[in-house]
């Protein structure tokens, strides 16, 4: 398995819980806080392993696009 598709099935595996709560992604990204340090090395805070997850897909997605 590539590592990009080892990533994709971890996140959909930790995000399953988020996903059928019901939680939309507004209320996921509220839930959530990034910053970067003086390095720019960003750091995920969320209350659940699937929040951050979601965080490091949204910087994934923020780098790469």
């Amino acid at each position: 398995m590539t590592s990009r598709r080892l990533l994709f099935a971890q996140a959909v595996f930790l995000a399953a819980p988020v996903w059928l709560s019901g939680a939309t992604s507004a209320q996921i990204a509220h839930s959530i806080t990034i910053y970067r340090d003086t390095y720019g090395v960003p750091h995920i805070f969320g209350p659940t392993d699937a929040s951050c997850v979601f965080g490091a897909v949204y910087l994934q997605a923020e780098h790469n696009f």
